[in-house]
C-alpha cells in the first residue's frame, strides 16, 4: 500500500467514522439504549451505544488495515470517542442557549456556558494545530487519532459559522493562529517548553497547586452563597435549617433544648452566632472556608491512597461539585459532616500509612485526635455512631499487619478513649434529657409534649424506620420482627421479594442516580440538556473504571477504608431515607473513585508502562 493511498484510505475512515458519531451524538440515536434513572426526567438516561460501537468499528478495521496492535489504539480510540460526543452536544446546547437566552437562571451561568463551550473549542483548535504539523512525519498509529481531530475541529468551526457565532469564530481563529505561530516556530516551541516546565513545578507543589485549588473553592462558594442571599427566603434553602436556626438561638438565649438531633451542628451554629452574629452571611462565609479547607483534606486522603495526581483531580473535582458547594452555602449539618468524616479518615490514614512506611515509635496524640475527631462526626450526624466501630476494626486490622496485636490494641484503646471522651459530654446530656445514653436517639416531635423520655429508643426507630417503609409494610414486611416478616415470606416469597428489591433498588438510585436540586453546575452545565446527560455518562463510567482499578491494585489497599464508609452510610440509608442530600457525606469518596478511574485511562491512554502508580 503507497504513501498516498495509505493516506486517503485513512482519510475516509476517520471521516465517515466523525460523520457517524456526530449523528449519533446530535440527533440522540447513540442514546437508543435507555436505562429509568431518577436523573433523567421525561426521559430515559441515555447510553451512547452506537457511538462507541462506531468507534470500536474504526479501531478494528484500522488495526487489521495497517497490521497495528489494537491496544496501542485504544487509548486514541477513548479519545476520539469521548471528543465526538462531548463536542457536538456542547455545540448543540451554545445553539440551544442562544435561540433561548432566559434558559437558565442568571445572566452568570450564560456567561459561564458561553466561555465553557470556547474553550472546549480552543482546546481543541490547539490540539489540532499540533497533530496537523506533526502529521507529515507521523506514522499510520498517528494518523488515527490526527484525522478524527482534524474533522471533529472541522465540524465545529462549521457549526458556530452556521449558527452564526462570530465571536466565537474570531477566537477560534485567534487561536488557531497562535497555535501555528507557537508550534511552527522555534521561539514558540521554546516558550511552550517553559510553560510546561513551569505548570511541572507548579503541579509538583502541593502547597501552590492546594492554595489555588482552596481559594478557587471559596470564590466558588462564596458566589453561590451570595446567590442564595439574593433570596428572601434563603433561610429555607437547608432542609432543616430553620430548626437548626431556632435551636442555637434558643440556646444562646439561655433556654433548655432537650432535642439531641445533629446536636454537634447547631451548637457550632451557636458558637458562630455567639462570635459573629446571627446573620445568614457569618454563616455561609465559616462553612465556606470549612467546606474549602474539605477540599484540600480530600487531596491528602487521594494521595495516601492513590498518589499525588488522582488526590489533585479529586479535590479539584470536589472544589466544583454541586452537591458540596451547596451543602456550604446553605445551613444544614452536611458541611460539618463532610469536613469530620473527610478528617478522620485522613488521620487514621496518616497514622496508619506511617507506620508502613516508617517503623517507630507510635504518634498517641495521633490516635488521640482521630477519636476526638470521629466524636465530633458522630455528634454532628448520629448515623456516623457505628462507623466508629468500623473505623477502630479497620484500624486493627491494618495494624495488625506491622505491629504486634499488644500494640494494635493499645492504639485502637486511645482512638476509644478519646472518643468516648470527647462524646461523653452529649451521652450525659442525652441522659438528662432523653432517658437513653444513645446518641443516635432523638426526641423530634416529642420533646415539646414532654414525651421524650417515655419513647424507649428501639420503639422510636422501629417506628420511623417502618415509616420510612410502608411499600415493605403493606407487603407483610417488618424489619424489626423477623418472624413476621419469615411468615409473610413464606406465604409469598415472590411478593415479599419483589417488595424487598424494588424498595432497596429505589433507594440506591434515589441516592446515586440524582440531582434532586440544582438547574445550573460548573460542570455538567444546564441540567436536563443532552451534554448534561453524556457528562454524567462518564462520570459513572470512571466512577466504576476507579473502583475496579483500586481494589484490583495491592498497593490501594487503605482505600478500603473510604469503600467501608460508602457501604456503611449507604446501607443505612436504604433502611432509612434516602434522597440526593444523603449523598452529601459521601460525595468525597466517591469523587476519589473517579478521580483514580480519570487518572489510570489517562495512564493507560499514554501507554506508560507498569503500574498506574507513581
Amino acid at each position: 500500500m503507497d504513501k498516498s493511498r495509505d493516506t486517503y484510505i485513512a482519510a475516509i475512515l476517520a471521516a465517515g467514522t466523525v460523520a457517524c458519531a456526530i449523528a449519533a451524538s446530535v440527533t440522540g440515536i447513540s442514546g437508543f439504549i435507555g436505562i429509568p434513572l431518577p436523573i433523567a426526567i421525561k426521559r430515559t438516561f441515555p447510553i451512547p451505544a452506537v457511538l462507541w460501537v462506531t468507534v470500536i468499528a474504526y479501531m478494528c478495521v484500522y488495526s487489521l488495515l495497517y497490521k497495528i496492535n489494537v491496544r496501542r489504539l485504544l487509548g486514541p480510540a477513548l479519545f476520539i470517542g469521548f471528543s465526538c460526543h462531548v463536542v457536538p452536544l456542547l455545540l448543540k446546547f451554545k445553539h440551544e442557549l442562544s435561540a433561548d437566552p432566559g434558559m437558565l437562571s442568571s445572566v452568570w451561568y450564560t456567561a459561564y456556558s458561553v466561555l465553557f463551550v470556547a474553550g472546549a473549542m480552543c482546546v481543541l483548535t490547539w490540539y489540532c494545530v499540533y497533530r496537523v504539523i506533526i502529521l507529515p512525519s507521523a506514522g499510520p498509529d498517528a494518523r488515527f487519532l490526527t484525522y478524527p481531530v482534524i474533522f471533529l475541529w472541522a465540524y465545529g468551526v462549521s457549526a458556530l459559522a452556521v449558527n452564526a457565532h462570530v465571536a466565537d469564530l474570531i477566537v477560534v481563529t485567534a487561536v488557531t493562529a497562535a497555535a501555528f505561530g507557537f508550534h511552527a516556530t522555534t521561539f514558540g516551541r521554546t516558550l511552550i517548553a517553559y510553560a510546561r516546565g513551569t505548570g511541572s513545578v507548579v503541579l509538583s507543589r502541593p502547597v501552590v497547586a492546594l492554595a489555588l485549588v482552596g481559594i478557587g473553592a471559596f470564590a466558588i462558594r462564596v458566589f453561590y452563597l451570595y446567590r442564595i442571599m439574593s433570596d428572601p427566603n434563603c433561610m429555607l434553602t437547608g432542609s432543616d435549617a430553620v430548626r437548626y436556626d431556632a435551636m442555637a438561638r434558643s440556646f444562646l438565649a439561655g433556654e433548655n433544648i432537650t432535642d439531641s438531633y445533629a446536636s454537634g451542628y447547631w451548637m457550632f451554629l451557636a458558637v458562630i452566632y455567639k462570635v459573629f452574629g446571627t446573620g445568614y452571611f457569618s454563616v455561609g462565609i465559616v462553612q465556606c472556608i470549612i467546606s474549602s479547607v474539605s477540599c484540600i483534606l480530600l487531596y491528602y486522603v487521594g494521595a495516601r491512597i492513590f498518589n499525588a495526581r488522582a488526590g489533585l483531580i479529586a479535590a479539584v473535582l470536589s472544589a466544583l461539585n454541586f452537591l458540596l458547594v451547596f451543602s456550604a452555602s446553605s445551613i444544614g449539618y452536611q458541611v460539618m459532616d463532610v469536613f469530620y468524616c473527610t478528617a478522620v479518615v485522613l488521620l487514621a490514614l496518616l497514622y496508619t500509612d506511617s507506620l508502613y512506611r516508617v517503623q517507630g515509635p507510635v504518634p498517641w496524640l495521633l490516635l488521640c485526635v482521630t477519636g476526638g475527631v470521629m466524636a465530633c462526626a458522630v455528634a454532628t450526624r448520629e448515623t456516623n455512631f457505628f462507623f466508629s466501630i468500623i473505623l477502630v476494626v479497620w484500624m486493627f486490622l491494618m495494624l495488625r499487619q506491622r505491629v504486634c496485636v499488644k500494640s494494635s490494641l493499645a492504639a485502637a484503646a486511645v482512638v476509644l478513649i478519646s472518643y468516648c471522651l470527647v462524646l461523653a459530654p452529649f451521652i450525659v446530656r442525652n441522659i438528662r434529657h432523653t432517658g437513653v445514653w444513645y446518641p443516635v436517639f432523638t426526641t423530634y416531635g416529642a420533646s415539646d409534649s414532654g414525651q421524650g423520655r417515655d419513647k424507649a429508643f428501639s420503639h422510636y426507630y422501629a417506628e420511623y424506620v417502618n415509616l420510612e417503609n410502608r411499600d415493605l409494610e403493606a407487603a407483610g414486611v417488618d424489619l424489626f420482627d423477623a418472624r413476621k416478616t419469615f411468615a409473610s415470606f413464606m406465604r409469598s416469597p415472590g411478593a415479599v421479594s419483589s417488595a424487598l428489591m424494588r424498595n432497596f433498588t429505589g433507594k440506591f438510585a434515589n441516592m446515586f442516580f440524582q440531582q434532586g436540586y440544582g438547574s445550573f453546575d460548573l460542570l455538567f452545565l444546564y441540567r436536563l440538556s443532552d451534554y448534561y446527560y453524556a457528562a454524567w455518562f462518564y462520570a459513572y463510567v470512571l466512577g466504576i473504571v476507579g473502583l475496579v482499578a483500586a481494589f484490583r491494585s495491592r498497593h490501594a489497599v487503605l482505600h478500603t477504608l473510604g469503600f467501608a464508609f460508602i457501604a456503611y452510610r449507604t446501607a443505612v440509608h436504604l433502611f432509612t431515607e434516602a434522597w440526593y442530600r444523603h449523598r452529601a457525606s459521601l460525595e468525597p469518596f466517591l469523587l476519589l473513585y473517579v478521580a483514580f478511574g480519570l487518572y489510570a485511562v489517562i495512564a493507560y491512554s499514554r501507554r506508560q508502562e507498569g503500574r498506574i502508580y507513581e
